[in-house]
């Protein structure tokens, strides 16, 4: 994650869209499994037939939440939940100039 936020690329309701999503910065404890946390969040929220944001949300609630423990990757389902509410996700507007 950036400053700017998290970014992804993907399908929503069938068109190509960049989001961004944020959350506030937290103090780390370790930063090992962070990715992967994000990772399954995020497509653990797929199989649920969640829409693209929220899986986003979900993934990076995942991730942040596991940077507050030692142990790679493990999370709190319950602390997930509490920071779901503190992750904003956006579309960016990409400008699409001709050549």
């Amino acid at each position: 994650t950036t400053p700017d936020g998290c970014f992804a690329a993907m399908q929503v309701d069938g068109s190509p869209a960049l989001l961004r999503a944020r959350i506030e910065e937290r103090e780390t404890v370790a930063a090992v499994g962070a990715g992967d946390a994000f990772l399954a969040g995020f497509v653990a929220s797929r199989y649920t037939g969640a829409d693209p944001e929220d899986c986003l949300r979900f993934g990076v609630a995942c991730g942040a939440e596991s940077t507050q423990r030692l142990g790679a990757g493990l999370v709190d389902p319950a602390r997930v939940e509490r920071l779901m509410g503190d992750v904003q996700v956006e579309r960016v507007e990409v400008p699409v100039t001709s050549p």
